[in-house]
């Protein structure tokens, strides 16, 4: 799977090896693709969210671009109506495909941390949803960026939520039978205020 480590001046997570991925632009849910998520995670995704259910797996796309230079979608041309900050992914010929990601959870933050997030995560195959076999590329965002095998990222520095997401990539590529997507409400004592949550999105390939 792909990850990068944070910087370590970044007050959130500095030094942590996370997902690639990001927060939602309200612009994402325009981006037009060449299809768009299967019914049933469409479905599932939709519950409890506060947008179009597009908007986020084409948030982790586009933060994928951004962060790593990689390209997770179809050649295409003439796409229309393309908004302003996907305009650079758009120009390389190609366009989303969301058919082929799998929603795993979400996780909410505590409400008495300082740094928040409530972040949704989604899985691909590599080999069906990039456009090419191209290296990833340390940006500003994330250094050391690249394939990690699950014994690998055992030995990583990772967040809490980083860990349990993997042990459930790692169950549903033992199990295809396991497709209930987790809900972590890390402190369910009072909800949280959303002025004060940011909604992110992140994706993984999976060799």
């Amino acid at each position: 799977m792909l990850m990068g480590k944070r910087a370590g001046t970044n007050a959130f997570m500095p030094d942590k090896y996370v997902f690639p991925g990001g927060r939602v632009d309200e612009e994402d849910a325009l981006a037009p693709s060449l299809t768009e998520l299967a019914a049933d995670e469409d479905e599932i995704v939709a519950k409890g969210a506060q947008r179009a259910t597009r908007a986020f797996p084409l948030t982790a796309i586009r933060e994928v671009f951004e962060e790593t230079g990689l390209i997770v979608g179809r050649s295409a041309s003439g796409m229309s109506s393309v908004p302003a900050s996907w305009a650079d992914y758009y120009s390389q010929g190609v366009a989303p495909c969301l058919a082929n990601f799998r929603f795993l959870g979400r996780a909410i933050t505590p409400p008495m941390r300082h740094k928040r997030f409530d972040a949704r995560f989604f899985m691909a195959d590599a080999d069906d949803a990039l456009i090419d076999d191209r290296p990833p590329i340390d940006g500003r965002e994330l250094n050391d960026l690249r394939w990690f095998t699950l014994a690998e990222v055992a030995g990583l520095d990772l967040p809490n939520v980083t860990r349990f997401v993997i042990s459930e990539v790692e169950a549903r590529l033992q199990d295809k039978a396991v497709l209930q997507p987790f809900f972590l409400l890390l402190d369910s004592v009072r909800p949280c205020p959303r002025a004060h949550r940011l909604t992110f999105s992140y994706i993984f390939q999976i060799f």
